[in-house]
């Protein structure tokens, strides 16, 4: 994954996950990489809520989980790095999740969170830029190296710590 050039410039990155049952999250520190990220999580949906409705749930949280992390640095800056949706081609998943229109909620979920979270600077990068063709065990086995402090992580946090892994050059 290419590097954001704002990466210099703030003091904390927090990396989201999108998804239709759940949002994974993770916040570190950008200026050293720590054991362990400073937060990170689930958050969870249920599959009747709206789209809107899950925006707005993340959103809250988020800012809610964020804010005291940042507010104890003065002049704190906050970069974000969001994953947005993008078809893989001959991925059963992908499929459905096209045809049901999964993947363009994602994307409203993409949009809405990279305005609504008060960051500094913001970078949309999709699976295929931050972890290749790199299946989902294979990335977990690597995080749990990388971050050896912690023992366990969910399946849409495990992918919000991975791009934070893949802009510090790691994964």
């Amino acid at each position: 994954m290419e590097t954001p050039k704002w990466i210099a410039q703030v003091n904390y990155m927090l990396c989201i996950d999108v998804g239709y049952t759940g949002l994974g999250y993770a916040v570190f520190p950008y200026r050293y990489m720590t054991k362990k990220p400073e937060v990170s999580g689930v958050i969870k949906f249920n599959k009747d809520q709206s789209i809107t409705d899950k925006c707005e749930k993340a959103k809250t949280i988020l800012m809610l989980t964020v804010k005291p992390i940042i507010q104890d640095e003065f002049n704190s800056a906050l970069g974000m790095v969001i994953e947005y949706p993008a078809r893989w081609g001959g991925s059963l998943l992908s499929d459905v999740a096209s045809k049901r229109g999964e993947l363009i909620m994602l994307g409203y979920q993409a949009g809405y969170l990279s305005t609504m979270v008060p960051a500094d600077h913001v970078s949309l990068v999709t699976p295929q830029e931050w972890k290749g063709q790199l299946p989902k065990d294979i990335v977990i086995k690597r995080i749990l190296k990388i971050f050896p402090k912690l023992k366990h992580v969910n399946d849409h946090e495990a992918d919000a710590i991975g791009m934070a892994a893949a802009v510090y050059g790691l994964l």
